[in-house]
Parts: structure tokens; sequence; C-alpha cells
């Protein structure tokens, strides 16, 4: 999906390799992590920092813009709300902005 707003050198810079299960595992220690699937695969998942910053909100592109990236959003935004974030933020791709605009998010800078 970024291949259309990116390079191939910034996007292998993003996701040079496969990371190791430790790396993931630290990362869902440190957030809460929701994952969607279909079929026992995972096709979408999102994380949720301590502050309120989303990171790595993806859906798979072949399971794209049949709502499960607003499904995902929805329940992140719930369960800021019950950990008593009052707001909600991210570093988004250019490929990604649209999606978050749509989901109320503003732009603050490139």
């Amino acid at each position: 999906m970024n291949a259309r707003d990116y390079s191939p050198e910034q996007i292998r810079a993003w996701a040079p390799r496969v990371y190791p299960d430790a790396f993931c595992q630290r990362r869902f220690r440190r957030n809460w992590v929701l994952g969607a699937e279909d079929q026992g695969k995972v096709i979408g998942f999102v994380e949720l920092g301590r502050t309120g910053e989303i990171d790595c909100f993806y859906v798979h592109h072949v399971h794209q813009h049949r709502g499960i990236g607003a499904a995902l959003m929805a329940r992140v935004e719930r369960e800021a709300r019950s950990r008593g974030s009052t707001r909600l933020f991210a570093d988004v791709s250019v490929t990604a902005e649209p999606f978050f605009r749509r989901m109320g998010f503003r732009s603050v800078k490139p």
C-alpha cells in the first residue's frame, strides 16, 4: 500500500527485516495490543501506548476498506477512555493519513 507514496528505500528503512520474537514481546508488554483475525489469521492490529499514542496501526492490504480499521479504532477509543485518556495521537504515514482524518484526527504538522 505504501509503495504509491514512498520509495522502495524509504519502505525498507521502516521495515528492514523480520524482528525477533523478543522485540515484539517487549512492545506488547509496554503497550495495549488489539488484533483482528479472519479464519485464525491475523489481518490487522493496533498498539495503544500509556499516554494515548496509537502506534503500529495496520490492516492487511487484502482486507482494507471493509471496516476493520474503523472497528479497531472504535475499540481503541473505548480502551483509551476507560484508562482516562483525554486525547489520542499518532505519527502516521502519508498513506494512512486519509484514514486517520476519516476517524476524526487532524494533522498537526507534516
